[in-house]
């Protein structure tokens, strides 16, 4: 398989569904794309890591720090309104952490970023403050969301991403 190639299949694998708030009317615009795991690809070579419980579990550094990345591919004119990862933090000195940036000719910019786990041990939900300018333009710039695991027994079980349609 082409180098990207996987990730660009499993980005595929991204689930939208619409969402709404309790008590209110459902806004047809709003979205949240799920990226599993598996979407997330390492960020260089000697990342040393696995994939728990089959090919969409639980993705876990098992030597050192992890830097994985996942581009987002959304509609032009979408905009994102929050960034969130749900980890597993096993290490009591171990950090996972999430942001998303946006790529330019003029370079990278980074438009959101999740808060640091804590190393409960239970799997959290950590998202970012709203996010203001950050609406889509395919033909200027591409999206990732890059996610590190600082040690083995931090993990990623997932991301979401919610977004407004133009």
């Amino acid at each position: 398989m082409k180098p990207g190639g996987r990730a660009a299949g499993l980005l595929s694998l991204c689930l939208l569904v619409s969402t709404a708030v309790a008590g209110a009317e459902p806004d047809p615009t709003t979205r949240v794309a799920t990226l599993p795991p598996a979407a997330f690809v390492p960020a260089n070579n000697s990342s040393q890591y696995l994939l728990r419980q089959g090919g969409l579990g639980v993705l876990c550094p098992t030597k050192g720090a992890g830097y994985f990345t996942a581009p987002l591919q959304l509609e032009d004119g979408a905009s994102i309104r929050e960034i969130a990862v749900t980890l597993e933090n096993d290490s009591s000195e171990g950090l996972g952490v999430m942001s998303l940036v946006r790529h330019t000719t003029e370079g990278p910019e980074l438009l959101a970023i999740t808060p640091v786990s804590v190393g409960s041990g239970d799997a959290e939900t950590l998202a970012s403050a709203p996010i203001a300018d950050a609406a889509i333009r395919n033909d200027a710039s591409s999206y990732l969301l890059q996610v590190m695991l600082s040690a083995p027994g931090v993990c990623l079980r997932g991301a979401r991403v919610s977004y407004r349609l133009p």
